[in-house]
């Protein structure tokens, strides 16, 4: 079987790990990346994560203020502009909402959150790494 060297680990010196293919990246970095992209839900459903019918009635709520461009993310405290795209934030611990933010601040809060959880489960310390500078693209913010 062919190997190849991890996506995520070219980008981390100290780190180099060789991989099977068709894999693109190591079971580290790979933790990393579902955490960064959302994919990490463990068949979870919305509900089952804290987003279901009244988190969605919550956010609605928001929505016509937010639309407005005049509120401030709960998370930097700099202006959700009018169309930009918002989530409802809620506390690190998730046991309340604490008001819309911008979808960058909440899901960069997500992927620490995500990667901190990943890494306490493995015994390699990793430093922040290739997706931190990631942009994606308009369809996959949701925008």
């Amino acid at each position: 079987m062919s190997m190849r060297p991890c996506l995520g680990c070219q980008e981390r010196p100290q780190c180099h790990a060789l991989i099977h293919v068709p894999r693109t990246r190591c079971d580290l970095c790979q933790r990393y990346y579902d955490a960064y992209t959302g994919r990490d839900h463990g068949g979870a459903s919305s509900s089952q994560r804290g987003y279901g019918r009244e988190h969605q009635q919550e956010r609605a709520s928001w929505a016509q203020d937010v639309a407005t461009g005049t509120v401030a993310c709960a998370r930097c405290g700099k202006r959700i502009e009018s169309g930009e795209a918002w989530d409802l934030g809620h506390s690190d611990d998730r046991t309340r909402w604490v008001g819309p933010e911008h979808r960058r601040c909440n899901r960069a809060a997500g992927l620490r959150a995500g990667a901190n959880k990943a890494f306490s489960r493995s015994s390699q310390t990793v430093t922040p790494g290739p997706f931190d500078s990631v942009q994606l693209s308009t369809n996959e913010r949701g925008g």
